[in-house]
């Protein structure tokens, strides 16, 4: 009696790969042509994975360029206005001061 409730139970999981069309390819069960076309199809998406994963770097690097130049834009057109605006303000401080001394010693005598 043990010997046929172990053949109804591989009887069982076979009548239930044969339904629902799975075969565990790993331990090379199936025909050869359910492995082969599931060995390319595995490569085929094992190459579409590396190919999105190549486009994921790129897609970052360039992201990282345009931030970076970006960033040394904003950087050098802020010091450039900045440095503009304090040479303004030094020139206008010493002008002033300049006519308030000269002022100041011309009316003195």
């Amino acid at each position: 009696m043990e010997d046929s409730s172990a053949v109804s139970s591989d009887d069982d999981s076979s009548s239930f790969e044969e339904e629902n069309g799975s075969t565990d390819i790993s331990s090379g069960e199936g025909t050869g042509d359910e492995t082969d076309a599931s060995r390319k199809e595995q490569k085929e998406i094992e190459n579409m994975i590396r190919k999105e994963t190549k486009y994921v770097w790129l897609w970052r690097v360039v992201v990282a360029v345009i931030l970076a130049l970006t960033a040394a834009a904003v950087a050098t057109t802020t010091n450039i206005f900045l440095s503009r605006d304090e040479m303004e303000d030094f020139e206008t401080g010493v002008s002033v001061l300049g006519l308030l001394s000269y002022s100041n010693v011309t009316r003195l005598p």
